[in-house]
C-alpha cells in the first residue's frame, strides 16, 4: 500500500474511458492528464520498475506538478497504455523527437502484471506506426 495515496500495488488498475488516439495489435495509446497522476504514482512505486528504469518513486504531489508543467511541453509527449477495453497497463513516453529524422527516445513502464506478455512491444508498435 502506498502511503500517501493509501492504494495497494495491485490495485493499480483502473478503466479509463478515454479516447484511443494511436492503435496496435493489442493495446491503444491515449494522452495523459492530471487525473492519472495516482495512477503512474502506484506503478512508479514498483521497485522493480523504479531498479529497472532508473526512474524513483515521486511524491503523489510532485506526479501531479509534473504532468500538468509536461502539458505544455512541446518536446514530450506522455501516453497511457491501455488495452481494447480501455484498461491502463502502463505509461511511455516520447521525447527529443526530431521530425526530419525520424527519431525520438522512448520511455516505457508497464504494470506489473502485464510485464512479459508482449504488451511492451505492442506499445512501441504503436508509437512507431502511429497510424489512428
Amino acid at each position: 500500500m502506498t502511503e500517501e495515496t493509501g492504494i495497494a500495488r495491485d490495485e493499480c488498475d483502473a478503466e479509463t474511458g478515454r479516447e484511443v488516439f494511436w492503435r496496435a495489435s493489442s493495446v491503444g495509446l491515449a494522452a495523459v492528464d492530471t487525473g492519472d497522476a495516482e495512477l503512474l504514482h502506484c506503478w512508479r512505486s514498483d521497485p522493480v520498475a523504479a531498479h529497472e528504469s532508473g526512474i524513483w518513486p515521486r511524491s503523489l504531489t510532485a506526479m501531479r506538478e509534473r504532468i500538468e508543467r509536461d502539458a505544455d511541453d512541446d518536446d514530450r509527449d506522455d501516453f497511457l497504455v491501455l488495452l481494447p477495453d480501455g484498461t491502463p497497463i502502463g505509461h511511455t513516453v516520447l521525447t527529443g523527437q526530431n521530425i526530419v529524422d525520424g527519431t525520438a527516445q522512448v520511455e516505457l513502464m508497464l504494470a506489473a502484471q502485464y510485464r512479459g506478455q508482449g504488451y511492451g512491444t505492442a506499445a512501441l508498435d504503436a508509437l512507431v506506426d502511429l497510424r489512428p
